[in-house]
């Protein structure tokens, strides 16, 4: 089955963390909630490889972002 791209809504510009409202400004290290949509077959496909490496899916993702700034270079 070809695979679908991604299909995404306009993007919002993000507040700068200087003119965000006080009761906005966390402990840089707090947990907070991500929230973003993403289709079924991707939840699927990172359920499925979390699951595959017995690992939680907010700790694969977490993972995921580290090593990509790895290789960015960042």
């Amino acid at each position: 089955m070809p695979k679908t791209p991604i299909q995404r809504g306009p993007m919002k510009a993000a507040t700068p963390p200087s003119v965000m409202p006080p009761s906005k400004l966390v402990e840089p290290y707090a947990l907070i909630q991500l929230n973003f949509r993403a289709s079924a077959q991707l939840h699927w496909d990172f359920k499925l490889c979390a699951a595959q490496h017995g690992m939680p899916m907010v700790d694969q993702l977490l993972e995921s972002f580290r090593l990509l700034r790895e290789l960015q270079g960042e």
